[in-house]
């Protein structure tokens, strides 16, 4: 999942099941953000049709590990999700103007290989 962002909307699905943690990368340039205009970040999970809007619900805060406000220029965050379903979006929610795209992009590790994870390439798709 790589995708460039700004005002408010929702990523396509990142398919979690090959995965034992799943990360997420939220980095801003020149944005445009201030204390009154800025760019949050949530996250939706969904057990099964990857497809369907109908099927995602809001992540509770205890799954997920840390937080992301894009509120000022040159900014980038990281949040974890620590849910067990298997597809997981983005949410990303504007107040005021976002002038400059945020970019977006999911991490997959298997943490099976010892002190070094095994990269995995995430299977994604759109949501409808």
């Amino acid at each position: 999942l790589a995708a460039a962002v700004t005002g408010t909307g929702k990523t396509g699905y990142v398919d979690a099941s090959e995965v034992d943690a799943l990360s997420f990368i939220i980095a801003g340039g020149t944005t445009g953000a201030d204390g009154s205009n800025t760019l949050t970040i949530s996250l939706e999970h969904a057990d099964a049709t990857p497809a369907s809007a109908a099927s995602y619900t809001a992540v509770p805060d205890t799954q997920v590990r840390g937080t992301a406000v894009i509120d000022d220029d040159d900014q980038v965050h990281q949040i974890a999700y620590v849910g067990n379903k298997r597809y997981v979006r983005v949410v990303y929610t504007e107040a005021g103007v976002i002038s400059g795209a945020v970019s977006i992009v999911a991490v997959g590790e298997n943490l099976a290989r010892g002190d070094y994870p095994e990269g995995t390439v995430l299977t994604t798709g759109a949501v409808s």
